[in-house]
């Protein structure tokens, strides 16, 4: 009997699943529907009290995604009124869904990649994951990454769609 050799593990590629890259939380939600007035306006008292009114220290160390899930015109300066409150508690915090969030933070990590590391590798970017990956997400990581890697890809090592490969020089 012949053995089984994994060729995917034998192939020098490596990996990137960004969904790994997330941070392991706490995430947290507000939703604004709640405070609507009469499900239909934002009042600034009403936010006021709202905000007066939560434990901030729960929020401490947090993911924090605030949305309002109802179609309403929201004024502007609800946006940094919200900001100013829990931003000296949250590791992070962003208008959206938690999805939109998720997005944002591998946004962040992508900025902080350090390329050299991928210098001429063969790279599959991950292509399922339990999070919603905006398709600008993917994007931006193919951008960061394209200018070092000999090849890229998308999918799963046994499966992938060939994204990029370096021109190599042939005289």
């Amino acid at each position: 009997m012949e053995a089984i050799i994994n060729k995917v593990a034998n192939s020098g590629l490596i990996s990137i699943d960004m969904e790994e890259w997330l941070p392991k939380g706490p995430f947290k939600e507000i939703d604004l529907k709640s405070i609507l007035w009469q499900g239909l306006i934002l009042r600034e008292q009403d936010l006021k009290d709202f905000l007066s009114a939560i434990d901030y220290a729960q929020f401490e160390g947090s993911y924090l995604n605030v949305l309002c899930s109802e179609e309403v015109i929201l004024p502007q300066w609800i946006y940094a009124l919200i900001s100013a409150k829990f931003s000296p508690f949250c590791n992070k915090i962003t208008w959206g869904n938690q999805t939109d969030l998720f997005n944002e933070l591998l946004s962040d990590q992508i900025d902080t990649i350090d390329v050299s590391r991928y210098t001429d590798q063969r790279i599959v970017v991950k292509g399922c994951s339990n999070v919603e990956i905006a398709p600008r997400i993917y994007m931006k990581l193919i951008a960061k990454l394209q200018p070092v890697a000999k090849s890229l890809m998308y999918g799963e090592p046994c499966s992938t769609v060939p994204l990029y490969k370096k021109k190599t020089n042939t005289k």
